[in-house]
C-alpha cells in the first residue's frame, strides 16, 4: 500500500443513453483522487454509487489514509486484499513449523484444519473425512512434511485454496459464532469433547493472533472468547481418567443397569479394570487360580 492523505472526491456522474438511446448497465460513477491519480467505480443505481462515496469520505473524515494505486481507503484496502484463513494457517504453520515438537505439530495441524474447513463459502461434494485428511497431510503442513497428494487430493486441495474465505470477515459476529460452533463438533455432527475444542480454539487463536501482528486483521476475536457454550455436557474424554466418587457411581450403576440375560460378571470385570488397573483382555482372562484374596486388607492379582 502507497499511503496518502491527498483526497479529493467529485459528484457522483451520471453517463447518457448511448447513441442508440439505450441505458448504459452501470450509469452512475463514483470518482475520486488520491495523490494526483484519479479513480472511478461505476454502479447499476444511483443509491449504491452513493453508498460507496459514503464509505470513501467517512473513511477521509476518520483520517485513514489512501492507497494511491488501487484508490481505496485503508480499512477497504486490508478488506480487499485479505488472506484467507487457509492462506494464514499455511504462512503461520511455516513460520512455527522448525521450532516446535511433533506432537504440538500435529496439535496445530488438526486444529487448524478444523477452523479451515468449517470457514468455507460453500460445502465441497466430498466425503468430510477425506477433505480433513488432505487439510491435514496435504494442505496445512510445510512442503518438507507435506504427503504427496492423490488425485483426489490434489483436486481437494485446489478446491480448498479457491473457497477459503477471508480472515477479515471474522471481524463479523455471526461469522465467528458459526465457525466457534464448528470447533465444538466432531465430523459425524456430534460434539467434541471439551479438551478437543479447548486445543482447536487455542490454535485458531495462535493462527489470528499471528495474523493480527501481520495487520491482516485488527483484532482476534477468538482470544477472549468462551466456546462453553457448544461443549456438551455429556461428551465423554478418553484421555480422562474418573475419579473415585464416579467409578464407585459407575460399579454401582453396572449391578443393575444391565440387559437381562447378559454376563453377570461386570461387577468385577469393571472393578478390575479400575482398582488393578488391568488391561480389558488381562481382566477377562483372569481366573481365580490367578488371585490370592484374603478375608481383610487387600489381594493380590
Amino acid at each position: 500500500m502507497k499511503p496518502t492523505h491527498q483526497v479529493r472526491f467529485w459528484e457522483i456522474k451520471t453517463l447518457k443513453p448511448d447513441a442508440n438511446g439505450k441505458r448504459r448497465k452501470r450509469p452512475y460513477g463514483v470518482r475520486w483522487v488520491t495523490g494526483g491519480r484519479e479513480h472511478s467505480e461505476w454502479f447499476t443505481t444511483k443509491a449504491l454509487a452513493k453508498s460507496h462515496l459514503g464509505k470513501l469520505v467517512l473513511a477521509a473524515n476518520r483520517g485513514e489514509a489512501f492507497d494511491i494505486t488501487t484508490g481505496l481507503p485503508q480499512s477497504l484496502y486490508r478488506d480487499a486484499h485479505a488472506p484467507t484463513l487457509l492462506q494464514v494457517a499455511r504462512e503461520f504453520l511455516g513460520e512455527v513449523w522448525p521450532d516446535m515438537s511433533p506432537s504440538s505439530r500435529d496439535r496445530l495441524v488438526c486444529g487448524l484444519a478444523v477452523a479451515v474447513q468449517g470457514f468455507l463459502d460453500s460445502e465441497p461434494d466430498t466425503d468430510p473425512a477425506l477433505v480433513r485428511r488432505t487439510l491435514t497431510t496435504v494442505v496445512l503442513p510445510p512442503r518438507s512434511a507435506a504427503l504427496a497428494p492423490s488425485d483426489e487430493q490434489a483436486r481437494i486441495a485446489s478446491w480448498l485454496t479457491e473457497h477459503s474465505r477471508k480472515v477479515a470477515e471474522l471481524v463479523d459476529d455471526v461469522e465467528v459464532t458459526r465457525l466457534g460452533r464448528k470447533l465444538g463438533e466432531r465430523l459425524d455432527g456430534r460434539k467434541a469433547a471439551v479438551t478437543t475444542i479447548d486445543t482447536r480454539k487455542g490454535a485458531l487463536v495462535q493462527a489470528l493472533s499471528y495474523a493480527v501482528t501481520r495487520s491482516y486483521v485488527s483484532d482476534n476475536p477468538f482470544k477472549n472468547m468462551s466456546l462453553s457454550r457448544f461443549r456438551s455436557g455429556i461428551a465423554i474424554d478418553p484421555g480422562v481418567v474418573v475419579n473415585p466418587a464416579q467409578a464407585r457411581a459407575l460399579l454401582a450403576a453396572v449391578t443393575y443397569a444391565r440387559p437381562r440375560g447378559t454376563n453377570p460378571s461386570w461387577l468385577p470385570f469393571f472393578a478390575t479394570l479400575y482398582y488393578a488397573g488391568m488391561r480389558p483382555s488381562e481382566a477377562r482372562m483372569l481366573a481365580e487360580q490367578h488371585c490370592h484374596l484374603p478375608n481383610t486388607g487387600w489381594g493380590e492379582l
